[in-house]
């Protein structure tokens, strides 16, 4: 029997690959990683970044309605405590937040008549410095039942 010389054929059968064309594709998949592997951690450090700023903007929107709550709750009985109940409840929240973001400025206003709360901040830590702020307020108008409850009488008194 005769075998027919194959250039590509090495002992027992086996097929030797042309080290060009590996060489060629390595160079080009080299190039792709370079160019891809770099716009991938991109993309995923802002995924993070919009993470971060979605939480810390629903976390604090639920912030300030609680503290609105408080405010308006204690605020019945008076101003001062309305506030100051508010205060407590806003500064205890925060120091719930266990987000590595800078920690927002937090104001209550409780008067007569209204209760507010409001929240600034930045998100994004990863970068160096606060790229998407936010701003979150919320208020809430004081109902004093005993008054609403006399003007209903006296509405009821006059019709009748």
């Amino acid at each position: 029997m005769r075998r027919i010389k194959d250039k590509n054929r090495v002992k027992d059968g086996v097929i030797r690959r042309n080290k060009k064309r590996w060489q060629e594709a390595a160079a080009s998949i080299t190039v792709e990683a370079s160019l891809v592997v770099p716009l991938a951690l991109i993309v995923i450090f802002l995924l993070i970044s919009l993470d971060f700023y979605v939480h810390d903007k629903a976390y604090y929107t639920l912030c300030a309605f609680e503290t609105v709550m408080t405010g308006n709750s204690y605020g019945r009985m008076g101003q001062e405590s309305g506030e100051r109940y508010a205060k407590e409840k806003l500064s205890s929240l925060l120091k719930a937040h266990r987000m590595p973001t800078e920690v927002p400025q937090g104001q209550v206003k409780v008067t007569d008549e209204h209760t507010e709360a409001v929240f600034e901040g930045s998100v994004c830590q990863l970068w160096g410095h606060g790229i998407w702020k936010y701003h979150v307020s919320a208020g809430a108008k004081n109902i004093r039942p005993e008054e609403r409850i006399r003007r209903i009488r006296m509405v009821e008194n006059i019709i009748s």
